[in-house]
C-alpha cells in the first residue's frame, strides 16, 4: 500500500500524509526498506513521523525508536552547497525478516510562500516499480481557481474527481501493479509505468522564469 494524500491552500502552504505498507518477502527486501529515505526542503517543510512500525510473524510489534530516526544531507548533495536546504529522513527500521511487515506514516507542513512570491503545485509519480503494489492513491486537494491540469504517460491509473468544503480533490489510483523485472539496458521507469504528470502552471515559459529565479542569485 502507498497513499499519498495533500490539501494546497491558495497561499502555497500545504499539508500532505503519506501512508506505506510493506511485507517483506525475502532477503532482497530487508536491503531496500531497512532503511526508508525522505526528502524534503528544510527552509520550508517541517516532517513529523506519526507511525513506524515493524510488525513481526509472531503478531507482536516493534515500534521505531526516536534514536533510529535521523534527519542527514543526502550523500549525493554533500559537494553541492546550492542544495544545502534539502534534507533527507531516514527512519531505521528493525526486526526485518522475511514475512514481517512495516507500516509508515509521514505528515509533512509546507509553509506558505512569502508575500509577492510566486508558488507553484506541481509533481509527478510512477503507478508501478520493483516490487508488486496492492495498491497505490495519490489525492491532491485544491482550491477550484487553481486552475489543475494533469496528464498520463503509458496506460492503467483510473482517476476521479469530488468536491467539498469549498475545494476540489482530484484522485488517482492503481490496484494490484505487477512488478517491473529489470533487465540490463532496459529503458527508464518512466518510459515503462503508468506515470501522473500534475500542474497548476500555465506554460514552459513560466516555470523557466521561477526556476532561473531560484538558481541565478547563486
Amino acid at each position: 500500500v502507498n497513499q499519498r494524500a495533500s490539501t494546497v491552500q491558495l497561499d502555497g502552504s500545504s499539508v500532505t500524509d503519506w501512508h506505506m505498507v510493506v511485507k517483506i518477502m525475502q532477503e532482497r527486501g530487508k536491503e531496500m526498506y531497512g532503511d526508508v529515505k525522505h526528502l524534503y526542503n528544510k527552509e520550508a517543510d517541517s516532517v513529523v513521523v506519526v507511525k513506524a512500525v515493524t510488525y513481526l510473524v509472531d503478531g507482536t510489534t516493534k515500534e521505531v525508536e526516536s534514536k533510529a530516526i535521523h534527519d542527514l544531507t543526502p550523500a549525493f548533495l554533500s559537494n553541492a552547497a546550492i542544495y544545502s536546504n534539502v534534507m533527507q529522513k531516514v527512519i531505521n527500521f528493525p526486526a526485518l525478516a522475511p514475512g514481517v511487515t512495516i507500516e509508515l506514516k509521514l505528515r509533512t507542513f509546507h509553509k506558505a510562500a512569502e508575500e509577492g512570491e510566486e508558488h507553484y503545485t506541481w509533481g509527478t509519480d510512477l503507478f508501478q516499480g520493483n516490487d508488486p503494489i496492492g495498491f497505490k492513491e495519490i489525492a491532491l486537494t485544491v482550491h477550484p481557481s487553481a486552475n489543475l491540469r494533469y496528464t498520463f504517460q503509458n496506460e492503467g491509473v483510473d482517476y476521479s474527481k469530488s468536491e467539498a468544503d469549498g475545494m476540489v480533490t482530484h484522485n488517482w489510483t492503481t490496484t494490484n501493479s505487477t512488478q517491473v523485472i529489470s533487465e540490463p539496458s532496459m529503458p527508464s521507469m518512466t518510459r515503462i509505468a503508468p506515470r501522473l504528470i500534475y500542474t497548476d502552471a500555465t506554460s514552459w515559459d513560466q516555470v523557466g522564469k521561477w526556476l532561473a529565479g531560484q538558481f541565478y542569485p547563486h
